[in-house]
C-alpha cells in the first residue's frame, strides 16, 4: 500500500509499507534472532508453525546471501512497490538481469565489473572473496557456486520465497499490516507538527544502516554519514522522500538514496502483536462477563444484595416463571457468582460479594499484562 499526503509544502514525502519487505526482514528475524531482542516472544511462537525443513532453508539461504536483508536491494527501487503483491515483486525479481541480480544481493559491495569477471572465470572468484571478506573454505565454495549457476540459486529463491509466503507469511501479514497501517498514520499526523528535517532524524532516529548513519545539520540539509566521509544532502534536492514502517526492520534500518530519491524505514513497536495469546482474555473471566452481561441475572444478584432468595421469591419478584429464574441461577453458580445452602423444602441462594470485589482487578491484570 502506498498512502500519499494531501498537498502541501511537504508533497515530496509519501508513505509506503510493503508485503515483501516485511516478508524479508521477518525472515532475517528468523535467521538472526538475538539482534532482535524485543522480537523474540514472536520468533519463539512464530517457530512452533513452520517445519524444521523450512527453518533450515531460512538458515541455508541466510547462510550464502549475506543475511536476508539484502533482498530488500532487489525490489526497494520500484516505485510501484508499495502496491504490488507479495507475487509480483518475486515475478520482478525473477526476471530482472543475473548481473543486477547479483550485484544487489551481494549488497553492491562487489563492483559490476568484478562481478562480470567472477562469471566468466573462476579464476576471478578470489576478488569477490576479497570484496566481501569471505574467508572461509565452505563459505567460499558456497560463494563460487553462486557465479557457477546463478539462475539455478535464483530460481530456488524465488520458489522458497513463494513458499514461505502461501505456506506461513501470508497469514501472519494481516495482523502486521494492522500495526503497519497505524505507523503511517501515526507519522503522516506527526509531519504536520514537525519541521521536515526534525521529523526525519527522529523518525530514522540516527539511523544507523550499512555502516551509514542519518544526522539533522541545517534546517534546510541532512548530514549522511559515510565509510567514504560526511554526505551533505541538501533538502531542496530530494525529488522524493519514502518512508515506510516495520514491524521487524529493527534494529538495522533500511536506508537509500539515489537519483534525489531517499527511501527510509522506520520502526514500528510491535506492542501487543509479540504475544497474540495474551490477547485471549482467561476462560473464568470471560465466562464472568458473560454471565453479568443479562439485564435479568443483573436484577436476580441486586435482589440477593438485600437478602438470601429462593427460586419461588425470584419468579414471584420478577414476574418469570421458575424454569426461567432456575436456568438463570444455574449460570451464576457456574461462574461461582453465588452459593447455595438447602433448608427444608426449599435452597436459598446467597451472592458471594467477595467475587464481584474482585472483578475490576481481574480485568485490570488482563489489560495490564
Amino acid at each position: 500500500m502506498a498512502v500519499a499526503l494531501r498537498p502541501s509544502a511537504k508533497n515530496r514525502i509519501s508513505f509506503m509499507y510493503s508485503s515483501y519487505i516485511e516478508t524479508i526482514l521477518s525472515l532475517q528475524v528468523l535467521y538472526d534472532p538475538h539482534h532482535h531482542g524485543a522480537l523474540l516472544p514472536w520468533v519463539i511462537r512464530f517457530k512452533e508453525k513452520i517445519s524444521p525443513e523450512t527453518y533450515r532453508e531460512i538458515r541455508y539461504f541466510g547462510d550464502n546471501i549475506r543475511e536476508w536483508i539484502f533482498l530488500i536491494d532487489l525490489a526497494l527501487d520500484l516505485p510501484d512497490l508499495g502496491r504490488m503483491s507479495f507475487a509480483d515483486v518475486v515475478s520482478h525479481i525473477a526476471k530482472m538481469p543475473r548481473e543486477t541480480f547479483v550485484f544487489r544481493l551481494l549488497g553492491e559491495r562487489v563492483p559490476p565489473a568484478e562481478i562480470e569477471a567472477a562469471f566468466a572465470s573462476p579464476a576471478n572468484h578470489e576478488l569477490v572473496f576479497r570484496r566481501l571478506d569471505i574467508t572461509g573454505e565452505r563459505r567460499q565454495a558456497e560463494m563460487a557456486h553462486l557465479f557457477e549457476a546463478p539462475e539455478k540459486i535464483r530460481k530456488e529463491l524465488c520458489e522458497f520465497l513463494i513458499s514461505y509466503w502461501n505456506d506461513y507469511f501470508e497469514e501472519e501479514y494481516h495482523w502486521v499490516e494492522l500495526l503497519l497501517v497505524k505507523g503511517v498514520k501515526d507519522e503522516a499526523k506527526r509531519l504536520e507538527e514537525e519541521s521536515l528535517p526534525r521529523f526525519l532524524a527522529r523518525v530514522s532516529g540516527g539511523l544507523v544502516t550499512r555502516e551509514k548513519k542519518l544526522r539533522r545539520a541545517q534546517p534546510d540539509h541532512l548530514i549522511i554519514e559515510t565509510p567514504g566521509g560526511p554526505l551533505d544532502v541538501a533538502l531542496a534536492d530530494l525529488k522524493e522522500i519514502v518512508l515506510f514502517p516495520s514491524l521487524f526492520v529493527s534494529p538495522q534500518n533500511i536506508f537509500e538514496l539515489s537519483d534525489g530519491r531517499l527511501v527510509m524505514s522506520y520502526s514500528v513497536p510491535p506492542g501487543v502483536y509479540l504475544r497474540r495469546d495474551i490477547l485471549m482474555p482467561p476462560e473464568q473471566l470471560s465466562r464472568l462477563l458473560k454471565t453479568l452481561a443479562d439485564e435479568t441475572r443483573l436484577k436476580i444478584m441486586k435482589l440477593m444484595m438485600q437478602d438470601r432468595q429462593c427460586t419461588q421469591g425470584l419468579a414471584v419478584e420478577l414476574s418469570l416463571a421458575e424454569p426461567t429464574i432456575s436456568r438463570h441461577l444455574k449460570l451464576l453458580r457456574e461462574a461461582d457468582l453465588i452459593s447455595s445452602a438447602k433448608e427444608g423444602n426449599y435452597i436459598y441462594y446467597t451472592l458471594r460479594l467477595e467475587r464481584i470485589a474482585e472483578l475490576h482487578m481481574k480485568i485490570l491484570d488482563f489489560l495490564r499484562n
